[in-house]
């Protein structure tokens, strides 16, 4: 009885998820929860701060993918009553690039004839495979209303390619990135505005960035506006307009009136338009 009650002492005890993120990250484990919960994982200002399970599912996500918080790999804030675990592309990379079985990654960037990004393809090939894992995410899908999109299509649609090309190739699950966060919002401009408050540490900048993004929302509308309206005001060769501002082809305005008539035939009816920007529901950048 005495052997085995000693055999038994001997047996190590199976360390909880927080001694584990302490030690790894040299934190003592008393401290970990307070530290995490006050600066990685905090909140937003309209709502109270993770509660000890909260912070721990997030804490779980961290230790399964090896990622880090205090680098902004992974982040976590709760929406309405909902706790969002979000990786941003830097955390994707980093689990893409630590499995075994990669073997390499391709992206092809496929544009419309006016030159505007149209689509991203992502191949992921494994090492155990005969055939690549091939994903193609289309930009008028993905884009959304926010700064980043609107000065670096090409690179978001990049991103939501190799993001989603990955979960397919070594199924990941359980995370999901900044796009499919702000979708589960239903606000464009929050996971944005909350990602910059967690990189500078206060929250309470939401409503700056929020303001910046409208402002340059709002500039860029009204670019497109004005483009429109000129290029709908330039005359076309065998086209005219009338003072209600109805474009009439030439067949017409020599009806309308044939002695300022000047051509012999008729156009097509409308005049050629050039491609200044694309619209915001289902055009292509």
């Amino acid at each position: 009885m005495a052997d085995q009650q000693n055999h038994l002492a001997v047996i190590p005890q199976k360390q909880g998820i927080i001694a584990k993120f302490g030690e790894r990250y040299d934190l003592e484990p008393q401290k970990v929860m307070s530290i995490v919960a006050a600066t990685v994982f905090k909140g937003s200002d309209k709502e109270p701060p993770l509660a000890p399970e909260e912070v721990a599912a997030a804490l779980i996500v961290c230790n399964a993918y090896d990622l880090n918080p205090f680098t902004k790999e992974i982040y976590a804030f709760r929406s309405k009553g909902k706790l969002l675990i979000v990786v941003g592309v830097d955390g994707w990379s980093a689990i893409v690039n630590r499995q075994s079985q990669l073997n390499g990654i391709e992206f092809e960037e496929h544009f419309d004839d006016k030159g505007y990004i149209k689509a991203v393809t992502c191949k992921i090939h494994r090492k155990d495979c005969a055939l690549p894992v091939v994903v193609t995410e289309y930009t008028h899908e993905c884009r959304r209303d926010t700064v980043p999109w609107q000065t670096m299509p090409i690179r978001m649609t990049r991103n939501r390619a190799f993001v989603q090309c990955a979960r397919v190739a070594f199924s990941v699950s359980g995370i999901i990135d900044n796009d499919e966060a702000q979708t589960i919002e239903g606000s464009p401009e929050f996971v944005t505005n909350q990602t910059k408050a967690i990189i500078d540490g206060s929250s309470s900048k939401s409503d700056a960035v929020k303001n910046v993004i409208a402002k340059r929302a709002q500039a860029g509308r009204k670019q497109e506006q004005a483009q429109a309206e000129t290029q709908q005001a330039e005359p076309s060769k065998d086209a005219d307009t009338s003072a209600n501002g109805v474009t009439k082809t030439t067949e017409e305005s020599r009806s309308a009136n044939t002695s300022t008539s000047q051509s012999e035939e008729p156009t097509t009816g409308q005049t050629e338009k050039t491609y200044e920007y694309p619209e915001k529901d289902g055009g292509l950048w």
